[in-house]
């Protein structure tokens, strides 16, 4: 997990979206970057500024630099 950020599983985003800030950029992520891009889509949908983390947590290079495995 990237530190900092709120986990929410793609089948609880449905219900779980409103809660989240309208007024603020929301990076989505997920291991390799498929689910997130459907998450961004929905979230977009419902008129969120959300980006898609491409190609996940996997490409992320902050995961490595801290010693976490990659």
């Amino acid at each position: 997990r990237i530190p900092n950020s709120l986990l929410i599983p793609l089948d609880e985003l449905r219900f779980a979206y409103a809660n989240l800030p309208k007024d603020k950029k929301i990076i989505v992520y997920c291991r390799s970057g498929e689910r997130s891009a459907f998450a961004t889509y929905l979230l977009r949908h419902f008129g969120y500024e959300a980006y898609n983390l491409a190609g996940g947590i996997l490409t992320w290079p902050y995961e490595r630099e801290s010693g976490m495995p990659g």
